[in-house]
């Protein structure tokens, strides 16, 4: 199955999701912006990745941040 997957949501649909990956035992990775480090995505995740304000939609960003992780 899966081992990491990365969350490109926000918010508490993505915290579920961590959830759910976290009882298969894949580890979890959220994308953040400055100013949410404390969100509850990034909280339920195993890991987050800061991407720059404004590029969650970019999908550049995303596979970077997939990347990185």
């Amino acid at each position: 199955m899966f081992e990491r997957i990365l969350i490109a949501n926000r918010g508490e649909v993505a915290a579920r999701v961590a959830r759910t990956c976290g009882r298969i035992g894949a580890d979890t990775v959220a994308l953040y912006e400055p100013g949410e480090e404390n969100a509850v995505h990034v909280q339920a995740c195993d890991e987050a990745v800061a991407i720059e304000p404004g590029s969650h939609r970019s999908p550049a960003a995303i596979v970077a941040a997939a990347v990185a992780a």
